[in-house]
């Protein structure tokens, strides 16, 4: 009973006591437990998933993510970088509906020229025909393997019907078994090479649509984090906001 009472003193003592934060630069006191907005940090937050894929127009470094709060309590989400140059602290701030504007405003400008567009549905029917020939040689290969079972299997009963030995009719019957396994197992990598034949063309159709509507590519996807790796895919070098 001392020692929950103990616990309970010091968990109070914990939600009451002042807690120094650092934001923005400026030194706060919070008296009593911190906000949810405060106490979780997340340094991954999906709020700034383009903060590794632009950099800072000054340092050309990361930019950083988070909320400032005015002095209607309200907060305002946005990108920031106040690292020094030279000994001189800089201040960069872009709020972050701006922020993704700018990027939603740059990709729509963004096309694949003919040429190019052109060259890479080449190249990509190219090399999907080389996988689309490789699968249906291996089903056709796993249908042959198949009928051979089948047949294995035929004579194996045919040979049962003339025998009268029980210790031989069980050593063909559990033949019988094992090539019926392995006959599941031929059918089943089958029916996956189908599947992937099938996966081909829809890949091919994909292919085509997102070649011109690159838009839905980059920022049309549920994951806000795979939208912006796939947006960094447009540079050479990782670009400065």
């Amino acid at each position: 009973m001392i020692d929950f009472a103990i616990a309970v003193h010091y968990t109070a003592l914990s939600l009451l006591a002042p807690s120094i934060i650092e934001q923005d630069g400026n030194i706060m006191i919070i008296k009593g437990e911190l906000p949810q907005w405060q106490a979780v940090k997340n340094k991954d937050n999906p709020m700034y998933h383009y903060k590794r894929q632009v950099l800072c127009p000054h340092c050309k470094k990361s930019l950083l993510g988070s909320a400032s709060r005015g002095k209607s309590g309200q907060h305002f989400p946005a990108y920031h970088c106040g690292r020094k140059i030279n000994g001189k602290r800089h201040n960069f701030r872009v709020k972050l509906q701006d922020f993704n504007e700018t990027i939603e405003n740059f990709v729509k400008k963004v096309h694949f020229s003919d040429e190019f567009a052109e060259r890479f549905k080449q190249i990509a029917l190219e090399e999907f025909e080389k996988r689309e020939n490789q699968l249906s040689s291996d089903t056709i290969s796993y249908a042959k393997q198949i009928e051979t079972k089948e047949i294995e299997i035929k004579n194996l009963k045919e040979k049962i019907k003339m025998l009268n030995s029980i210790e031989t009719i069980k050593m063909f019957e559990d033949d019988i078994e094992t090539l019926r396994l392995e006959k599941a197992n031929l059918i089943n990598a089958r029916d996956n090479k189908e599947d992937k034949q099938v996966d081909t063309q829809v890949t091919i159709n994909y292919t085509n649509y997102f070649m011109e509507h690159l838009e839905d590519l980059l920022l049309g996807g549920p994951n806000p984090q795979k939208n912006a790796a796939m947006f960094g895919l447009l540079f050479d070098e990782t670009p400065t906001y």
